[in-house]
């Protein structure tokens, strides 16, 4: 199996690891609180953590989600229908060949190293020679090998595809940003250089971050700013990405 597919496939068995889990500590309160059952210290610090509203240990576990119980079992959920809607794709050949939601994974990150390995195999070179370029022009980049990716949300600026620009005062502390196209290449392909109209200057790299709060950035996506000046003055407004 590609590497990407087999990841889909990893995903689809730590959801059903995750719900187990929970399923497992849930039915176990209630059959304490029936008395069908004996409380051990594991699940009174399980019940102890539900009450103060925080996720007990053995569900962190399995997924490092939402803090709080109800918003991790939804995410849960919500991550579940993603995942067996790529199974679907998965089963057909075509996980690629529309765009994926970096927030559907349980683990994105592991999704970009999937690419990443398969990609190299592909091209035939070695993994550590390839690096992450972002494409904003999906016309452009739909013959490039990698993923179109959906979803992302820019903090600081607001991007149209072609140019940054300040945000309103009145606007919404994350913008949508277009469609991207991650791809892993080697540094002398053609698309390597990133975002086109720079000239031999590099362009501005944002980090990606898991949530908004910034706690983990997964990789770094390119954007079309290539004087140093102003690639400056947007790292000091605080320009980031993060998963929706």
């Amino acid at each position: 199996a590609a590497p990407v597919d087999a990841f889909v496939e990893l995903e689809k068995a730590r959801g059903h690891n995750a719900v187990d889990e929970v399923d497992k500590t849930l039915a176990t309160l209630k059959a304490v609180l029936k008395g069908a059952e004996l409380l051990t210290p594991a699940i009174f610090a399980a019940g102890k953590c539900l009450l103060n509203n925080t996720v007990p240990p053995g569900w962190e576990k399995r997924w490092e989600g939402p803090e709080e119980p109800v918003k991790y079992c939804k995410a849960i959920v919500r991550r579940m229908v993603a995942v067996s809607a790529m199974m679907e794709r998965v089963k057909q050949g075509a996980l690629l060949a529309k765009p994926v939601r970096l927030e559907d994974f349980f683990h994105p990150e592991t999704f970009l190293n999937a690419l990443r390995q398969q990609s190299a195999r592909e091209a035939g070179v070695a993994i550590d020679s390839l690096e992450l370029v972002t494409s904003w022009d999906a016309a452009k980049s739909a013959s490039v090998p990698g993923a179109f990716v959906d979803g992302l949300r820019l903090q600081g600026a607001v991007f149209d595809g072609r140019s940054l620009r300040d945000t309103a005062a009145d606007a919404a502390p994350f913008a949508r940003l277009p469609v991207a196209r991650l791809s892993w290449l080697v540094p002398g392909h053609p698309s390597a250089s990133g975002p086109s109209g720079g000239g031999n200057e590099p362009p501005m790299r944002v980090p990606l971050y898991l949530t908004p709060e910034r706690e983990k950035a997964i990789a770094e996506l390119q954007f079309p700013v290539y004087d140093s000046e102003e690639s400056a003055r947007w790292i000091l407004a605080g320009v980031a990405v993060t998963l929706a």
